[in-house]
């Protein structure tokens, strides 16, 4: 049978006792780190490509945390004695990429548990979004079809992003890399809109609403 001190013995500060002189020292006891002799290890990755720096965490069966860990360089995470014996859940989530889904697995002694995660790209936390309403001036009547365009600020001919209002006249562009943009909106029988220059960070959420008024030269 293997066997292992529970305590460590501590150290006393210094003292001076002399000739029939008695003292009185005491110890403190700090009690071993249980080893449970359990590995969990596994990858996080993107499309085959390792994640750094992202977290992996083991919940109980009720979803309340125990234990947490970072990736490695090359996406490689490893739990080591830390965790006991038994049933648990664990996901995997990393700035810019959606968090995985929860998976239950089962750790036991002296078993390497193997489980790795792919993470997709969430658009949604990383770039920026423009969203908004076209509407016609004076009526308010929602315009469907309208094309929305989102230009390189310095250069009216690069166009970077295009989308199209739907029925209700709502229009989004997402994923939009920081920069500086201009948005210009166009649809037939209607006034092309004076360019809005649009200065996009990460984490922006930016809306905005449009008034197309009808081409009278029409």
């Amino acid at each position: 049978m293997f066997v292992h001190d529970m305590y460590v013995l501590g150290e006393s500060d210094p003292f001076e006792i002399k000739m029939r002189e008695e003292a009185t020292v005491n110890l403190e006891l700090k009690k071993v780190t249980p080893c449970y002799h359990t590995s969990l290890v596994g990858n996080v990755c993107y499309r085959n490509l390792p994640i750094r720096n992202a977290t992996v965490m083991v919940l109980d069966e009720n979803c309340s945390p125990l234990s947490s860990t970072t990736t490695d360089e090359n996406g490689r995470y490893r739990f080591c004695s830390i965790i006991k014996p038994g049933k648990y859940k664990v996901i995997a989530t990393a700035i810019g990429y959606n968090t995985s889904n929860m998976k239950t697995i089962c750790i036991s002694k002296n078993i390497v548990t193997r489980l790795s995660f792919t993470l997709k790209k969430s658009w949604i936390v990383a770039n920026g979004i423009v969203y908004g309403k076209i509407l016609e001036a004076g009526s308010k009547k929602a315009i469907e079809g309208a094309n929305v365009y989102l230009k390189a600020s310095k250069d009216d001919c690069e166009m970077i992003y295009k989308t199209i209002s739907n029925h209700g006249g709502q229009y989004l562009i997402y994923d939009i890399w920081p920069n500086n943009y201009k948005i210009i909106i166009e649809k037939k029988d209607y006034m092309v809109t004076e360019p809005i220059e649009l200065k996009i960070e990460k984490y922006n959420r930016i809306c905005l609403y449009f008034d197309l008024i009808k081409d009278s030269m029409l």
